[in-house]
């Protein structure tokens, strides 16, 4: 077996070591660095707009708890073991808040409008929490949604310079953050859904497959992307606490030329 190919099992031997359930999860193999984009036609037109520079500043809330900061972290580093084994590069890079430097989450502006308000932004990736109902509904999202992704496009080609992830911590399980973060930290990158969802998703209709034409057990169910994800009831489709192939071929083809 060549060094390329040992790679992927060096990389699930690293996370696995320091996850508690990975006997219980179904880890998949990292595309190979070089190999030609595997991607079904039928999801060309889930892509968002690219990062051009990586990797991608992150802001962690200090308001979030030891163990949802842990979980938060897990995603990026699960994130960054498949960018390192098939791209060459790190995704995400945590930030270390130093005295002077640290943003303000106390009052940012998290409704639909966030990239168009006046306030102090930073650039690269902030990640913060609601803990208040109203304070979520006025967002605009509804109350059962888990988190939310806002990418502002600055700069040329739509390239993302500054993101937010807002996690509604409003009743709901703790056990759900690490599916989560990897669902929002996808759409950071700039991934849209595996399939598409009848209202929220339907301008994709023509161009890609519907979600309940998938079942578990197929590629875009079993992948993070997937859209459903019930924080509400404290549910989530099995597996989504690990990157599915889906999820690393799509991110690997948006990516393996290069920035």
């Amino acid at each position: 077996m060549t060094y390329m190919k040992l790679l992927p099992l060096l990389a699930v031997l690293y996370f696995c070591l320091g996850a508690a359930a990975c006997d219980e999860a179904r880890i998949d193999a990292f595309p190979v660095k070089g190999q030609k984009c595997a991607l079904s036609g039928d999801q060309a037109s889930f892509y968002l707009n690219l990062v051009r520079t990586f990797p991608i500043k992150v802001s962690l809330d200090p308001r979030f708890s030891g163990g949802e900061q842990s979980s938060i972290v897990k995603a990026i580093q699960q994130w960054n073991l498949f960018s390192q084994a098939s791209l060459g590069m790190d995704f995400f890079e945590l930030q270390v808040p130093s005295p002077g430097h640290k943003p303000d989450f106390s009052n940012l502006p998290l409704d639909v409008h966030y990239c168009f308000k006046e306030t102090a932004k930073v650039a690269g990736l902030l990640i913060t929490r609601i803990t208040s109902t109203s304070e979520w509904l006025a967002t605009d999202e509804e109350e059962h949604v888990g988190a939310v992704t806002r990418r502002c496009s600055m700069g040329e080609n739509g390239a993302q310079s500054e993101q937010i992830i807002v996690f509604n911590m409003t009743g709901r399980k703790d056990s759900l953050i690490l599916a989560e973060a990897l669902h929002e930290l996808g759409h950071v990158l700039g991934l849209g859904h595996s399939c598409w969802v009848k209202k929220k998703d339907s301008k994709l209709k023509a161009h890609g497959t519907a979600c309940t034409d998938v079942h578990e057990g197929h590629p875009y169910f079993d992948a993070v992307m997937y859209p459903e994800l019930d924080a509400s009831r404290g549910w989530a489709p099995s597996g989504k606490e690990v990157l599915h192939t889906n999820d690393m071929e799509r991110a690997y083809c948006l990516y393996r030329r290069g920035i």
